[in-house]
């Protein structure tokens, strides 16, 4: 077998775990309810300004907890963690917090390459 087959064997055997497929499950049902807020924050803040992203918080009446500042990954981070507060408080079960977060960046991947909420 060579090298490329042995990986492809070896990720495959990876995701045919169960707890590893229960995972990407978990994933697959919030990214549902996470790609329309993050939709809605995309318009909330369209030139990703401090001031747009304080005003986001302000709307979905969550604290602030960090400083911002106007670089990109000051203003990502805090766009981020404001959508995985508020799917978060939109899950009735307890899921861990690696969930949420991955359904997140899946949604922002999602809206990124065009996707269209619900669809």
């Amino acid at each position: 077998m060579n090298w490329l087959s042995s990986f492809i064997a070896k990720v495959s055997a990876y995701f045919r775990q169960p707890g590893v497929q229960a995972a990407f499950n978990a994933v697959a049902k919030i990214v549902i309810i996470a790609q329309p807020i993050v939709v809605a924050l995309a318009g909330l803040t369209p030139n990703r300004t401090v001031a747009e992203i304080v005003k986001a918080y302000q709307t979905y009446g969550v604290p602030l907890s960090q400083s911002i500042t106007e670089d990109r990954t000051s203003t990502g981070n805090a766009l981020f963690n404001l959508a995985s507060v508020i799917v978060a408080q939109q899950v009735t079960h307890p899921v861990d917090t690696n969930i949420i977060n991955s359904a997140v960046s899946l949604a922002v991947t999602a809206m990124k390459a065009g996707v269209k909420a619900g669809a």
